[in-house]
């Protein structure tokens, strides 16, 4: 019975990170879960690696892929897509039409967000102050199996990117480089090392008003996320300021980061007290630089989770985060 909408996002189709391997588990992923359950499957972006590959080069390598989500799409599942920074470019390309049935494509528009572009490091900082900043996305507000919910691929408010597309660009061309030059994962290896060690130094110094106290620093990117997450709860812009948000959302879901997660969002965060606002959730990625393959759930039932998909079908539920 079709009564989930389900959201992945990050396979980074025509990227060496995904793998033969991945794609055979995002293949039966398509077949075996989201066909059977699915109504609607929604691509929260960077399904496509346009960045470092032409789309016609993704076309080649992954026919069986697009006919696989045209059978999802024809055997009732609706398939919406909503771009990312590895993608954004997708609706501008020529002399290719991969058009599916029943796919609606969300193209990007300029819009007005509510961005930090820095986040603490040490006791004496605190993240930057709030700034409205235009920029091209295809983020939405919609309702899903009766819940209000914010949907972006995440770039967008990420203190790497922060409504400046030149800079994150230039960022996503080092990678492109360093793949190209000492191998496929080498630009997530180099990233992720430097993360830890910027974690590891953090621990010593970190604790600010806007982040948990007691977790002794956590990633820049979930530090980022969860600020972010906090904004869209609490804050929309009207007449080019910052108000109040007048009509409660329920949850932001995200993806970009490659890190599945399930917060509960509360309104102090550096103690991590106060009132509930709302659930962030991030869908994870399907390259290989992540462990687990994950994807979140809505249901009929008003519950919504995120998953890690051990194939054939099979699936278990994340647990919920929340500092330690």
């Amino acid at each position: 019975m079709k009564n989930e909408t389900v959201i992945i996002s990050d396979t980074h189709i025509g990227d060496p990170d995904f793998t033969q391997d991945r794609k055979q588990q995002f293949f039966d992923f398509l077949e075996n879960y989201v066909k059977p359950k699915a109504d609607e499957l929604i691509l929260l972006g960077d399904i496509f690696e346009i960045t470092q590959a032409s789309l016609l080069d993704v076309y080649r390598g992954a026919t069986d892929l697009l006919m696989k989500l045209a059978e999802v799409a024809l055997s009732g599942t609706k398939i919406s897509y909503i771009l990312g920074n590895h993608d954004l470019d997708f609706t501008n390309t020529r002399g290719i039409d991969i058009a599916l049935p029943n796919v609606t494509v969300k193209g990007p528009k300029e819009q007005k967000l509510v961005v930090r572009r820095e986040v603490p490091h040490t006791t004496e900082q605190k993240a930057s102050e709030r700034e409205i900043v235009s920029t091209f996305t295809s983020a939405e507000e919609r309702t899903i199996k009766g819940h209000k919910v914010y949907l972006a691929h995440g770039h967008e408010y990420n203190h790497y990117f922060a409504g400046d597309p030149k800079r994150y660009d230039i960022l996503v061309k080092i990678g492109a480089a360093i793949e190209r030059t000492l191998g496929p994962e080498a630009d997530d290896w180099i990233l992720n090392f430097w993360e830890e060690v910027r974690h590891g130094i953090s621990k010593l110094f970190y604790s600010s008003e806007e982040t948990p106290g007691r977790i002794g620093g956590m990633r820049e990117d979930l530090v980022s996320d969860i600020l972010a997450a906090r904004d869209i709860l609490k804050f929309e812009i009207q007449d080019d300021k910052i108000v109040p948000r007048k009509e409660k959302l329920d949850v932001v879901v995200f993806g970009h980061t490659h890190r599945a997660r399930k917060v509960k969002v509360r309104d102090d965060i550096r103690e991590w007290a106060g009132e509930e606002l709302g659930v962030y959730l991030n869908c994870g990625a399907w390259v290989t630089t992540v462990k687990m393959a994950t994807f979140c759930v809505f249901r009929d039932d008003g519950s919504f989770d995120v998953y890690e998909y051990m194939g054939k079908g099979k699936s278990r539920a994340l647990k919920w985060w929340e500092p330690i």
